[in-house]
């Protein structure tokens, strides 16, 4: 099995990712450029988060592909 990051063992949203840029038919990528793919969009999704202040959303990350549930605050 292919060496995996943190965040794709953690987040099926990247594990999903990463199975597919290294296993697709066609431009398939090498474990270690489909890292750096995965690397690139953390980036994105901390620099958004930051400067956003907004908390991360899977469903705008896989553009409504990951259905989730909205979990109610605590009162």
């Amino acid at each position: 099995m292919a060496s995996r990051l943190g965040a794709q063992r953690a987040s099926p949203v990247y594990a999903t990712r990463f199975t597919r840029l290294t296993t697709r038919e066609q431009n398939k990528l090498t474990v270690i450029q489909a890292q750096a793919v995965i690397a690139a969009a953390i980036l994105r999704q901390l620099h958004a988060v930051v400067t956003t202040g907004r908390a991360s959303d899977p469903g705008i990350a896989t553009h409504g592909a990951v259905r989730h549930a909205v979990m109610p605050i605590a009162a």
